[in-house]
This record gives C-alpha cells, sequence and structure tokens, in this order.
C-alpha cells in the first residue's frame, strides 16, 4: 500500500476538523 493512503487519511481528519467548529 502507497503512503498516499496514510496521508489521505490524515489530511481527512484534518479537513473535518477544519469544517467542523
Amino acid at each position: 500500500m502507497p503512503t498516499g493512503t496514510r496521508v489521505c487519511r490524515t489530511q481527512c481528519r484534518r479537513q473535518l476538523l477544519s469544517s467542523m467548529p
């Protein structure tokens, strides 16, 4: 599995936190 999946997970989490107050 490429590291891209790991980065996607971290980015997804960051985006969710950013979207939420």
